[in-house]
């Protein structure tokens, strides 16, 4: 007989009202039903049992949801809100601020900070609502100030590049040509040219010390002094010593000059120069080598009022070309932090040495400005060029 097919006996015993046992009820079963009921009723059970687990765990989440997540969800809004700084609306956490629990007093807390921190905020934005209400005025005012200056400096430009002669000047057989460059708006470079009657022709070539509106000021106070010696002496030593003396008289700053300051007669074709601490004059002619004149050991117009200048001179012959020069031209720079130097300028005075003055100028602008390339000039251009026709 199979298992399926197995049966279970059951009996229970009848008792009679006086407690005796007559006879038993058996009860013929098969196996395999009471298996079956007994499983149809665990699985009743467990359902029941999960049901009533579901319940329980919903009743909790609602709870926990109304007791915790609902009131932080608020708060968390409340925060949005203040971030944007923007007051919170009351309803959201005024009902959570009853509670007298941790949520409550967590509440009670954030609406104090809430006043806190609108009550900065209001603060904050007055102060920099006035603050950039100065900012603007004083933007404004140094806009204007800098426009007042920059109109200023084109006048100061404008002035100061008619005082310097630039050009070219023909005295007989001799042709002169000169140019200066500022490397700012006001340069500290000047020339000066004046032909007498009597065949002479005086020149100043000098720098300044410094640069900027300081150096343009005390150029013109220089260019001054040297005009003024200059009108009133022949010796071009005594133009040096007078104009020196007037400049330590009116150097707060302590700024000197230096310069070749020289009077050419063109009738004897002598120069007489002295050199005021600066490179002394070049000189070339066809077919010949470039060469420096002599070199004194004279120091720059301003530092020492007893200094007294030796001079120089040198016999013109015909055919020759001198350049005197600032340092602005050997000391032009390339992106590679190259200087023009003295071997190019030697190089080009000597491709040139038969070239009218104006072209040998326009060589040396044009070969710098080429060399130096988007390398801005830190120092001020200046050359005069002087020919003696053969």
């Amino acid at each position: 007989m199979s298992r399926a097919d197995a049966v279970l006996l059951s009996a229970a015993p009848i008792e009679h009202a006086d407690g005796t046992r007559a006879v038993a009820i058996v009860v013929e079963s098969r196996a395999a039903d009471v298996v079956n009921r007994m499983r149809r009723e665990a699985a009743t059970g467990l359902v029941a049992a999960a049901v009533l687990i579901a319940v329980l765990a919903a009743m909790t989440t609602w709870a926990a949801r109304r007791w915790l997540t609902r009131p932080v969800e608020a708060m968390a809004d409340a925060a949005r809100h203040l971030q944007a700084g923007e007051r919170p609306p009351a309803e959201a956490t005024a009902p959570l601020q009853l509670r007298r629990d941790e949520i409550g007093g967590l509440a009670r807390s954030f609406k104090e900070m809430t006043e806190q921190v609108l009550a900065r905020h209001e603060e904050l934005t007055t102060l920099v609502a006035d603050k950039t209400h100065w900012l603007q005025d004083a933007n404004r005012k140094l806009t204007e100030t800098q426009q007042r200056i920059s109109s200023e400096i084109g006048l100061a430009r404008t002035v100061q590049h008619a005082l310097v002669p630039q050009g070219t000047r023909t005295a007989g057989n001799l042709t002169l040509c000169s140019r200066m460059t500022p490397a700012k708006e006001l340069g500290g470079d000047f020339i000066n040219i004046d032909a007498r009657e009597d065949g002479r022709l005086f020149l100043a070539v000098c720098d300044v010390s410094g640069k900027g509106v300081a150096a343009a000021l005390f150029m013109a106070v220089a260019q001054s002094a040297i005009a003024a010696a200059a009108e009133r002496h022949d010796d071009v030593r005594e133009v040096a010593n007078e104009a020196n003396g007037a400049l330590n008289a009116t150097n707060p700053l302590g700024m000197f000059v230096t310069g070749v300051i020289a009077v050419i007669d063109t009738r004897e074709w002598r120069i007489e120069y002295v050199d005021a601490g600066h490179e002394a004059p070049l000189v070339v002619a066809p077919g010949r080598k470039v060469r420096r004149l002599a070199k004194s050991d004279n120091i720059p117009l301003g530092l020492d009022p007893g200094e007294q200048y030796h001079l120089l001179a040198h016999e013109m012959a015909p055919g020759e070309t001198i350049a005197a020069y600032t340092d602005g031209i050997t000391d032009a720079c390339n992106t590679e932090e190259e200087l023009y130097g003295e071997p190019r300028l030697h190089e080009l005075l000597q491709a040139n040495a038969g070239e009218a003055p104006e072209k040998v100028i326009q060589e040396l602008w044009t070969a710098i400005d080429l060399f130096s390339g988007r390398m801005a000039a830190a120092d001020d251009k200046t050359c005069t060029v002087i020919r003696r026709h053969v």
